[in-house]
């Protein structure tokens, strides 16, 4: 029984060491990740030191490694060290692009992708440059969210209010004012408004104010709440009768002005000197 087992041993040893990365497979690997890093091919002892930790981690994780590498690059060897077999996970659902993005923000992403799926990697590889900015702007788990949450044709300007917001906190109050009131949003604080004194959160709110009771409307209308929709009119008419009367009540002063101004004015008597009586 022993010898079997010993034969049997040798026999799985020799399999792995067939299937193994070869050291010429490596070079080869490692010479098409520097060309998709954009960097001059490995060296001397840092190419042997990269074969070696490629051909490790091929042992452990399996020859897709070798592809991974390839489509990731020079920062994808390094990644896979420190983020094991959940980046070996992720990247095999991946397309190539989004594979690149993965490398180069691993430590950002990785989290994002273990927790949400491998579709949020794809989505900061489909919109270039927007991962980067919102990193910028919030830490990685908002700047995930924002990838998510946010379609891609609105991202840019999205992210333009954001960059003008004065602070985090109002960062934050935006997103969600866009989460409710979608791109309409841009339309009630319009970009020349932000451009020229910035996004506060006075603006937002003031927004809000103004569009809650519609909103609210919307939603019962939708659920055919009969009651539910006279109870939310009857609360928010006194508000607009009330905004209506201050609206009349200013332009009615305006007008009174107006007329007043476009009025002839009387002409002021002119002082004569006294006529001296003739003898």
């Amino acid at each position: 029984m022993k010898s079997i087992h010993i034969i049997l041993v040798l026999l799985c040893l020799l399999a792995s060491e067939a299937n193994a990365l070869s050291s010429h497979a490596a070079r080869q690997t490692l010479r098409r990740a520097a060309r998709r890093s954009g960097k001059e091919a490995l060296t001397g002892v840092s190419e042997r030191a990269a074969v070696e930790s490629l051909k490790h981690l091929a042992a452990r994780h399996g020859d897709e490694v070798a592809r991974l590498v390839r489509d990731g690059g020079l920062e994808m060897l390094d990644a896979l060290p420190r983020h094991g077999d959940g980046l070996v996970r992720v990247s095999r659902q991946l397309t190539p692009q989004a594979r690149r993005v993965l490398a180069l923000n691993s430590d950002q992403l990785m989290p994002l992708a273990l927790k949400d799926g491998p579709r949020v990697v794809e989505l900061a590889a489909r919109n270039p440059g927007v991962f980067p900015q919102a990193l910028r702007l919030m830490d990685s788990e908002g700047a995930g969210r924002l990838l998510v949450e946010v379609p891609a044709s609105d991202l840019p300007r999205v992210l333009r209010y954001m960059d003008a917001a004065d602070n985090p906190a109002t960062r934050e109050l935006f997103l969600q004012a866009y989460k409710s009131e979608g791109p309409g949003l841009f339309q009630r604080i319009p970009p020349r408004l932000v451009l020229a004194g910035g996004l506060s959160a006075s603006m937002i709110h003031g927004t809000h104010r103004v569009t809650a009771p519609a909103q609210e409307l919307a939603q019962a209308i939708s659920r055919a709440d009969t009651s539910e929709v006279m109870e939310i009119a009857e609360k928010h008419v006194q508000v607009t009768r009330d905004r209506l009367s201050l609206w009349v009540f200013g332009m009615g002063i305006v007008l009174v002005l107006v007329v007043w101004r476009c009025l002839p004015k009387p002409r002021g008597r002119s002082r004569r000197e006294p006529e001296i009586p003739k003898h």
